[in-house]
């Protein structure tokens, strides 16, 4: 699971990469042709919303790994170390739960509205543009479950556990 998780953790940093370089350049090339040549490319706005949007889902997962969310650390500083292993389980099985509700409800989503419909400018179909969601969602659970079965073999340090809690007190 972890050569796997590693080789999607490769994929993701390249998709994020070429993702950024390609919305900078066609930024730069929509602000050159509209000052430069009196220009303006219908579809550039479109596609660089859209490859922004992808590289926000996808990347979540990264936020997951690093324990980088958007946390209450409250409980966490105030426990034991022996108490904070629970507190983690919890914490993990809640976003689990709020994962897998999160994905049934966007593939239910694609299902019923996005079938048929295209973007303004580009013609894609809103069914590739929204699939960054359950595809975020799937590799969140991934995060998840990888980091669960890390604590049940009491490997704490590999999830950085304490050094979330002792980042997020320094700062």
């Amino acid at each position: 699971m972890n050569r796997f998780l590693n080789i999607i953790h490769k994929i993701i940093e390249i998709f994020i990469s070429v993702s950024f370089a390609v919305i900078t350049s066609i930024v730069i090339i929509q602000i050159i042709t509209r000052h430069v040549f009196f220009y303006s490319l219908v579809w550039s706005e479109e596609l660089s919303r859209y490859l922004f949007i992808w590289v926000v889902f996808i990347g979540a997962c990264f936020g997951v790994k690093d324990g980088s969310q958007i946390s209450v650390d409250v409980i966490d500083t105030i426990l034991k170390k022996k108490n904070k292993r629970g507190l983690t389980i919890l914490q993990i099985l809640v976003q689990l739960i709020t994962c897998l509700v999160m994905l049934f409800l966007s593939i239910q989503f694609i299902i019923n509205c996005g079938i048929g419909q295209r973007s303004p400018a580009m013609h894609l179909p809103m069914t590739f543009i929204c699939m960054c969601v359950p595809i975020c969602f799937i590799l969140v659970l991934l995060e998840l479950i990888t980091k669960l079965s890390l604590i049940s073999r009491n490997n704490l340090k590999d999830i950085k556990t304490e050094d979330m809690v002792e980042n997020r007190s320094d700062n």
